[in-house]
């Protein structure tokens, strides 16, 4: 059996860049906090709650929902 290797070549057409509204921006960045629980069961935070991660996190240790980094990752 031979090994053949495939090359596949894509082309973009277009791209386009647009900038969000201050007011789209706000409700993007914003989280309600719905439940004064912090932890679950297993002791993950509670979404809507407190210590939800979307809010960000207090620690080098953690990552937030909205970070691009992760701590295994780095920066």
């Amino acid at each position: 059996m031979e090994n053949t290797e495939v090359e596949i070549y894509k082309q973009v057409k277009s791209i386009s860049f647009s900038i969000l509204s201050p007011t789209l921006i706000k409700k993007m960045a914003s989280s309600k906090v719905v439940t004064p629980e912090l932890y679950d069961k297993e002791g993950y935070p509670v979404d809507g709650g407190l210590m939800d991660v979307r809010l960000g996190v207090r620690g080098s240790r953690n990552a937030s929902a909205t970070s691009a980094t992760s701590p295994l990752r780095g920066r």
